[in-house]
């Protein structure tokens, strides 16, 4: 398996498992990402907007496979 999208994306900041289900932080996702936002993102279907307006954007150097 490789890594989620929200991984590669150059918006998300630390990754970790949280009690309440997240497995990491973004600048969308402060306070965690939801895990059905995990769950829809293994789809391959991105969201133009995860959350607060900000969207997944690839790193740098990283192909996104689109």
């Amino acid at each position: 398996m490789g890594k989620l999208p929200c991984f590669l994306c150059k918006h998300f900041r630390e990754r970790a498992e949280y009690e309440n289900g997240s497995l990491g932080k973004c600048d969308a996702y402060t306070e965690g990402i939801p895990y059905e936002h995990y769950a829809f993102m293994h789809h391959g279907d991105r969201p133009k907007e995860c959350n607060n307006g900000i969207g997944f954007e690839p790193e740098e150097g990283v192909n996104n496979g689109r």
